[in-house]
């Protein structure tokens, strides 16, 4: 019987000598990586064309009488929209930020400035602090804050100090000098060596990422006392009054040392220098929302430096994105009603079930598993909860969205889901909250809330056929 080719293989090449070739080689030397990535695969094309439908679906919002639409349907048109309005994203310019630059000038202490960063940390403008709601790896039944070393622009502390991103540095120097130039900054060149500085300094008291990666080191329970001790010269309660987070009663700092090392930079650093580069850590966060100058900037460093990405995306692509970021789920009920129907879930549901059956026989039948063992990983299995296709509970969107306020949405945004996660604190878990929207082309296994998230958009052929055979299927 003649063996069936692979549609993507060298059939040239044995399976006994290159396996990988012999399935992907034919693609490999003819597939041509578009010029708005810097990288590709098979599975690019599912998340093409789930792209394609939601550009479709939010457009054809636009064409509906707004009173037929509902207000989760407006917010996602007049988002978009906002976007899309490049005239009146080139008029107004900076204006968008003046407020955030007036609240950066008027601190003039560093306990005042401490409480500023939170303030913009809310908005949507991360600096020396990072930080998310999540639940408590010790305690899964219990949501935590957890606070993490930031301060930094470029990917890791390594590329302040190694020798082999020298040329990055410097390609970093000339973007801060060229964006503070666009945002008429008087002397930009020796600004940007104050920024610069600044980061260097922040970084060399970054855990590497390798440290970063250990769980068990990265767990540090802090009372509030405790982390005010720890970060000594850096206020850390006027940030987080800043931030509004006034309930927790601990924190997990993901790297105890890096605030320490913040108290003694950050006190040591001069009001001013703090102000310039506050003001640049805005100008980055919105730069990508800006006229097109600013975006053209932007992304010749982040995308071409960085990333070795040609050319940026098409606007509407990164209309979708910023769509899909801010109101991503208010996207995908409207995703799914398209082309997800109950019985799609209901198939992979009954598969699922099925599996965990499966995996339960094979325990319990296991020979060189003890008894107690046994106990241990069937207890696991019995709490495994597998969620597909969609929630069950959607999650809302309580921001306001005006069609022409493009960088307002997004801060109106930013700080309403801060808000959502911040009254967790402390609280129960909502076992019923999806960290993937409905249209998103991927899947996640959360350790700890022991669970596994298959979004709609992945159970599609070629990883899921509601219509196909069982075999495959599995």
């Amino acid at each position: 019987m003649q063996q069936k080719s692979l549609p993507h293989g060298d059939p040239s090449v044995s399976p006994r000598t290159d396996l990988f070739r012999h399935v992907n080689g034919s693609w490999l030397d003819t597939f041509v990586i578009s010029e708005d990535r810097s990288s590709d695969g098979a599975m690019r094309a599912l998340r093409d064309t789930a792209e394609d439908k939601v550009r479709d679906i939010i457009t054809r919002l636009g064409n509906s009488a707004d009173s037929h639409n509902s207000v989760e349907a407006q917010k996602i048109h007049a988002l978009y929209t906002s976007f899309m309005d490049t005239d009146t994203i080139e008029a107004r310019g900076l204006e968008p930020l003046k407020e955030d630059f007036a609240l950066i000038e008027a601190a003039t202490t560093h306990t005042e400035l401490a409480k500023v960063t939170g303030i913009l940390d809310m908005r949507g403008v991360p600096s020396v602090i990072g930080g998310f709601v999540s639940a408590d790896a010790r305690d899964s039944e219990h949501y935590a804050l957890y606070l993490l070393q930031g301060g930094t622009h470029l990917p890791d502390e390594a590329y302040y100090r190694d020798a082999s991103y020298a040329s990055i540095r410097e390609a970093y120097v000339t973007h801060i000098e060229n964006t503070l130039a666009l945002a008429g900054f008087t002397n930009p060149a020796d600004q940007a060596q104050i920024i610069m500085r600044l980061e260097t300094n922040l970084a060399s008291h970054h855990w590497d990422l390798v440290r970063c990666r250990d769980a068990e080191a990265t767990y540090n329970k802090f009372s509030l006392e405790e982390c005010a001790g720890l970060a000594s010269g850096f206020d850390i309660r006027a940030y987080l009054s800043g931030a509004d987070i006034t309930s927790a009663e601990y924190v997990i700092l993901a790297q105890p040392s890096y605030f320490t090392g913040l108290g003694s930079s950050w006190a040591q650093t001069e009001i001013a220098d703090l102000q310039l580069w506050l003001k640049f850590c805005v100008l980055e966060s919105f730069a990508s929302l800006l006229s097109e100058d600013f975006v053209e900037e932007n992304f010749a460093f982040y995308g071409r430096v960085l990333s070795g990405t040609p050319s940026k995306r098409a606007r509407w692509k990164r209309g979708v994105s910023l769509v899909e970021t801010y109101l991503g789920h208010a996207v995908g009920k409207l995703y799914v009603a398209q082309e997800f129907p109950p019985s799609h879930k209901e198939a992979i549901s009954q598969l699922v079930q099925n599996l965990i059956r499966a995996y339960h026989r094979s325990i319990t039948e296991l020979e060189w598993m003890s008894a107690e063992t046994k106990d241990k990983a069937l207890a696991k299995l019995n709490k495994f909860t597998a969620k597909v296709g969609y929630p069950d509970v959607w999650q809302e969107y309580s921001a306001e969205i005006i069609a022409d306020d493009l960088i307002g949405n997004v801060k109106r945004s930013h700080q309403a889901e801060h808000h959502r996660q911040i009254s967790r604190i402390d609280k129960h878990i909502d076992r019923t909250e999806w960290l993937m929207t409905p249209q998103t082309v991927n899947a996640y296994y959360h350790p700890v809330m022991n669970e596994i998230v298959f979004p709609a958009a992945i159970l599609q052929p070629p990883f899921f056929d509601p219509e196909g055979l069982d075999a495959a299927n599995y």
